[in-house]
Parts: C-alpha cells; structure tokens; sequence
C-alpha cells in the first residue's frame, strides 16, 4: 500500500510535468486491482529480476528514467538501466534498522548500485542516514517524506559544511520553517506549497528580511545575478 500511495502522485506530476508515456511495474495483486486504476500508459507485473527478462522489458520500454517507489531496488533492473545510462531514483525510500541489506555480503554486494543512485528521496532522516551507509552519495540523498520543522533544520546543519549555498525548499505545510533559517547563513528558501502555514512562514522571514521565491527557478535566477555583479554574500531582495 505504501508503495501505491508513493508512486500515485509520482505518476499525476510525471505527466503534468512531461507530457511523456509512463509505464507502472508492481508485484502485488493489491496494486492491479488499484481503485480507478493507474494514471499511465502501461501497467503489469514485474518480470523476474534477472538478466534476460530485465534486459528485454528495458529494450522494449527504452525509459529514460527508472524510479523506484518505497521498496528496495532490483538489482538486476538496476544494474542494466545503469548500464545503458537509464538515471535511476527511489521516491520515499525506507531500510529498517534491521534490513539484512545493512549487513556483510548484502551490503558490499549491493554498494555500487546505490553509489550510481542519480536522486534517493528519504522517508525519514533514519532512512536517509541507513541510506548513506548502503552507498548512496550526499548530493544526491536528499529527506522528502514526512518532514517537520526539525527535520530541515538537521538536514541544513548537515549540508552546510559540504556546499558554499543551500537551498532549502518547503513543500508541505511546515510549522515553524522560519525558525530553521539563519539569515546570516548562505540559505536560498522556497517555498511551493503549504497555505496559510506558507503565507504566515513567508511573512516572518521577510520580517527578518530573509527573502522567499516561489519557484526553485526565481531562486536560482537571482542568485545568478548575484553571482554575476560580484555579490555572493548579500541578501537578494
């Protein structure tokens, strides 16, 4: 069920944002008997994860991007969508403290397929840190699930040592997201989402004068110009 709720408004932005065709793999009969069915262009089962099949379903498909919802990857879909150059992504991703995939061989087995993740989205910052551990890269493993105030605030305090600007952007309702932004520190904020809760956030960053875009490309066109007239340490307004 986790996986369906995942990938349902994957696949209506997936559309909306490309126009592309779509095809939806699943393993459980849940997922094809799915209420008012699928927003793509195909959906069927899986075929077995090993070599042969994998190879002809990417060869019929020919995707250009491979993502995976909730679930542990397949490593041999995995490995051939990396051989041909096919960028993979998680959505929601999740390893239980348990998960044999942290554990010796799994772990060193599975280590380079999660090294070549192009972006892991993480349900919670356990998941993102189990993440790391499997191999996945810092400046692809981004938290996107259930995400509060604190949350952003560990992510930005992890980050800050690893890059000259973050970006930090608010989709969701986030109580309190103004009080995760240090105007003193190299931070772009944007905000896409979130009603009321972003209009009341939005104000009391303008009141410490911390400038807020609406789209992550307003952001970065004024930081362009920034950069561009020399001023890499002043606020834009």
């Amino acid at each position: 069920m986790g996986e369906a709720l995942t990938a349902l408004p994957a696949c209506h932005r997936l559309r909306a944002a490309t126009g592309s065709a779509i095809a939806l793999t699943y393993t459980s009969p849940s997922a094809e008997r799915w209420p008012g069915g699928w927003p793509v262009d195909r959906a069927d089962y899986l075929p077995p994860d090993l070599p042969g099949p994998m190879q002809a379903m990417l060869t019929a498909l020919r995707p250009r991007l491979v993502v995976y919802s909730r679930a542990d990857v397949w490593p041999a879909l995995t490995a051939e969508a990396i051989a041909r150059g096919v960028p993979v992504a998680i959505l929601g991703a999740t390893v239980g403290p348990r998960s044999g995939r942290l554990h010796w061989p799994v772990r060193s087995m599975l280590h380079a397929l999660y090294a070549a993740m192009a972006y892991v989205g993480a349900a919670s910052r356990p998941d993102a840190e189990r993440l790391a551990r499997l191999g996945v890269r810092p400046g692809v493993l981004d938290l996107t699930g259930d995400a509060t105030a604190k949350m952003y605030k560990d992510v930005i305090a992890a980050a800050k040592g690893s890059f000259d600007i973050v970006t930090v952007i608010f989709g969701d309702p986030i109580v309190g997201a103004s009080e995760v932004i240090d105007r003193d520190d190299p931070e772009l904020v944007v905000f896409l989402g979130g009603a009321e809760v972003e209009r009341e956030e939005g104000r009391r960053l303008h009141a410490r004068g911390v400038p807020v875009f609406p789209t992550p490309e307003r952001g970065m066109r004024a930081l362009a110009q920034l950069a561009r007239f020399g001023l890499p340490g002043e606020k834009a307004h």
